[in-house]
């Protein structure tokens, strides 16, 4: 699990985005790590971006980790999309279609 702060662009002063690769699984001994990659850039980061391509296991707590991330960001004006899932986290997504997939 790791997080990747992209620059702002030097000439539009537009704001980062947040790269946060969860690695392959997500879950709820994981809360602290997960929400400490993102927290501290609400309000600052314009888009969220988790990486989603090794994911093999995730519980409820990891579902709700991303729900919950998805809600934070998008009250603070920032979008959220998850990148290159596995089937197993396409079936996961899939749970809240309405949702977590909407743009």
């Amino acid at each position: 699990m790791r997080r990747q702060l992209s620059e702002r662009h030097p000439e539009t002063n537009e704001k980062q985005t947040i790269r946060i690769d969860v690695g392959k699984q997500l879950k709820f001994d994981q809360y602290g790590w997960f929400r400490n990659a993102y927290i501290d850039q609400l309000g600052t980061s314009s888009h969220f971006e988790v990486d989603l391509s090794q994911l093999e296991e995730m519980d409820s707590s990891g579902l709700a980790m991303l729900i919950i991330l998805k809600d934070q960001a998008k009250a603070s004006g920032a979008k959220v999309s998850f990148n290159q899932p596995t089937v197993f986290a396409r079936q996961v997504l899939g749970l809240c279609p309405d949702y977590l997939l909407e743009e």
